[in-house]
């Protein structure tokens, strides 16, 4: 029987080459970070993410996994969400990523920047994607690693109760 090992990857390369197949890897770009609202535990913060979709095909967004620290020093634990969320075919998609900013963490945020009016905050991470059905390819742990910054006075206000939502 003959080995038709070298004629399935010549197919398979003519596939990506073609771009019918190939997964080319979503981009992750950081918006915005917004308070959202207040509890016992902290501050709400929505971290909204861009993913810019490359592909002609659809994919599906399964899980984020992210880790954020403000000030260079103060890293809140590692979250997971699911949001099980497609992401069309060339289109960026925002998606939100909650997380709680406790109480504790704020002053020390706020002395680290005291001489500057923004909080510089990082995201490290990974969104874990899967391309269509019709492919069944996958792309796991597309790697997130963001910087941005948020007002320092929203900080400010959030602790001493003067911001309303």
């Amino acid at each position: 029987m003959p080995n038709l090992l070298p004629a399935r990857a010549v197919l398979a390369i003519a596939l990506c080459l073609a771009g019918t197949a190939c997964v080319q890897v979503p981009t992750v770009m950081l918006r915005r970070a917004d308070v959202r609202g207040v509890s016992l535990a902290g501050p709400t913060v929505d971290v909204v993410i861009a993913i810019n979709n490359p592909n002609s095909y659809d994919i599906k967004m399964r899980d984020v996994t992210a880790e954020t620290t403000f000030a260079g020093k103060y890293t809140l634990p590692p979250i997971v969400q699911h949001p099980n969320q497609w992401l069309p075919a060339g289109q960026v998609t925002e998606v939100h990523v909650p997380m709680t900013l406790p109480w504790l963490m704020i002053p020390g945020i706020l002395a680290e920047t005291v001489m500057s009016p923004q909080v510089v905050y990082h995201v490290r991470g990974s969104a874990n994607v899967t391309a269509t059905r019709t492919f069944g390819i996958e792309e796991d742990n597309v790697p997130i690693e963001l910087t941005g910054t948020m007002p320092r006075n929203i900080l400010v206000n959030v602790s001493t109760g003067q911001v309303t939502f």
